[in-house]
């Protein structure tokens, strides 16, 4: 298993059980949803796209 689909399914099951207990604001809690969900897309791409993807990221920040 991949540490981004850990990160995404540790923090949306931290954001549903927060949410059973703490009132959080909609804002805060879909920006959390959003990026558990993130995360957990990443973490199930076969290999050979999420090289693909992960190359497409460096290239972007990558200093000329």
């Amino acid at each position: 298993m991949r540490k981004e689909l850990s990160i995404g399914l540790l923090t949306f099951a931290l954001t549903l059980t927060v949410k059973q207990f703490i009132d959080i604001p909609e804002l805060i809690m879909g920006g959390l949803l959003g990026f558990s969900i993130v995360f957990e897309l990443l973490g199930a791409l076969p290999e050979k796209t999420y090289l693909k993807v992960k190359k497409f990221k460096g290239s972007l920040f990558r200093q000329k």
